[in-house]
């Protein structure tokens, strides 16, 4: 296996901490800390076997040595098990329905909450929001990983909201029934902070998803940043303009040729230029499979945020457009998403 790491501004220092991870003590890891974020490319002969984390943190990648496919999938799991006394015995989640001024029939969502959460009735968790794709549903996550296991690792409340099939997470120009952008960023987080014991708190939230999810993470954070701290993309669509005829898109929008300023008003690509600059505290994560049809549009925004010297975390690792690639993903962003709402 080996990393490739190409800065746009340098290495400003070099960090060389003795570190020591439960379960992992026969490697040895450097971290190497960078002004901004560097291009992280990971090659393994490993085929379809699980691959270190590429990164703790949206200033720093790790860089391990040793065999990078034994056991990591139960060692990254364990990482965030970090609150004592935690009982880690799986819990089903609830399901509830989510009143909306969009149409008369509530949303329906999945909450996964911590197994301590009636242990410790005084206790606020952070949470994270987990888009689904396009075609599918709010049941998406929980059919394919295993979403009970990260909220009790990272003692985590995981809430997987139905989102249509391909609503992309936005506000239609079109359709009064599909007002998503304004569903999650205000009507589901205002419900999930009214009946659960949450931290009502920007920097304690997280939003992330697969495909449209993880486009339509990255649009809704951008555009809402008092809302939600942290964003992660896996395998996201970020710039709708180059995909007129796919999914529905034009259905929200109406058709590119027609409405050219809507297709780029709502294409993620075009948000980060207009509201992210280095000063930004976003925290923001891409990752897509290197045999994605979205790795092009990724690769894009990820050297646009390094011209515009916005701070950011992004991962390359073998796989395509699929379930197989996200619910690996999953574990390594769980990292990164646990580090920034866990503090």
């Amino acid at each position: 296996m080996f990393i490739r790491m190409a800065s746009s501004r340098g290495i400003m220092q070099l960090i060389v901490p003795a570190l020591i991870v439960a379960g992992f003590a026969s490697f040895a890891m450097l971290t190497l800390r960078f002004q901004r974020l560097a291009h992280v490319t990971i090659s393994s002969d490993c085929s379809n076997r699980k691959l270190m984390p590429q990164s703790l943190a949206s200033s720093s990648a790790v860089v391990a040595g040793g065999d990078p496919c034994s056991s990591l999938s139960s060692t990254v799991a364990s990482y965030g098990n970090h609150a004592a006394g935690i009982d880690t015995a799986v819990v089903s989640p609830v399901e509830v329905q989510v009143p909306t001024k969009m149409r008369a029939l509530p949303v329906p969502a999945l909450v996964f909450l911590p197994s301590a959460y009636n242990t410790y009735p005084t206790r606020r968790y952070a949470t994270f929001y987990l888009l689904h794709g396009a075609g599918e549903t709010y049941k998406a996550w929980s059919l394919r990983a295993n979403i009970t296991a990260l909220a009790d690792n990272y003692s985590t409340i995981i809430v997987t909201p139905d989102g249509g099939r391909t609503s992309w997470y936005l506000d239609s120009t079109i359709v009064g029934e599909y007002q998503y952008e304004t569903f999650v960023s205000t009507e589901l987080v205002g419900y999930i902070d009214d009946n659960y014991r949450t931290h009502r708190d920007a920097k304690r939230r997280a939003i992330g998803g697969n495909s449209m999810g993880g486009a339509g993470a990255l649009y809704v954070a951008i555009r809402h940043s008092d809302v939600f701290g942290t964003a992660v993309s896996l395998s996201g669509g970020v710039d709708l303009r180059l995909f007129p005829e796919q999914w529905d898109i034009k259905l929200r929008l109406g058709p590119i040729d027609d409405h050219p300023e809507r297709w780029e008003e709502h294409s993620v690509v075009t948000q980060a230029a207009k509201r992210l600059d280095q000063s930004s505290n976003l925290n923001l994560a891409l990752d897509c499979g290197t045999e994605d049809f979205f790795l092009g549009v990724n690769r894009a925004l990820h050297q646009q945020l390094l011209e515009m010297k916005v701070l950011h975390d992004y991962t390359e690792r073998p796989g395509g457009h699929g379930w197989p690639y996200w619910k690996n993903a999953i574990l390594y962003q769980m990292v990164y998403v646990g580090q920034h709402v866990n503090w």
